[in-house]
């Protein structure tokens, strides 16, 4: 399958780490919803801690992750799969997304960080002068 560059959706690195983790799951026969990869890349479920993409993006939540899913599946990056057990649609990575992650993948290398939460009180007592 031959990519020209001109057709291509402009792909940044928050998607390439959102399909590294959806691609990692789907090799092990686990399929994400939004929630999950949401949950993955803010480091919210310690149950998929061994995965490379953990903890990597803890900035990017809720709708605007949601609004990047839902553009690489127009794109055809990532399709639903549906499951009949839980009723309910499913992430996979697509042929031609998984060829693209491949390509890209070999021609430039990422840092996956582990970001770092820095929690900071709510309320503190500040003595007056």
């Amino acid at each position: 399958m031959k990519m020209q560059n001109n057709n291509l959706y402009p792909v940044n690195i928050t998607h390439i780490k959102i399909m590294m983790t959806i691609s990692l799951l789907n090799k092990e026969q686990l399929y994400p919803n939004v929630r999950g990869v949401e949950e993955i890349l803010n480091g919210n479920n310690d149950k998929y801690d061994y995965l490379d993409t953990y903890m990597t993006l803890v900035s990017v939540k809720g709708r605007k992750l949601c609004s990047m899913i839902t553009n690489l599946i127009r794109h055809k990056y990532l399709t639903y799969i549906y499951d009949d057990n839980s009723d309910d649609m499913y992430l996979k990575i697509t042929d031609f997304g998984q060829s693209f992650l491949d390509n890209y993948l070999s021609k430039h290398q990422i840092k996956l960080n582990k970001k770092v939460r820095v929690s900071r009180p709510n309320i503190v007592y500040i003595k007056s002068k």
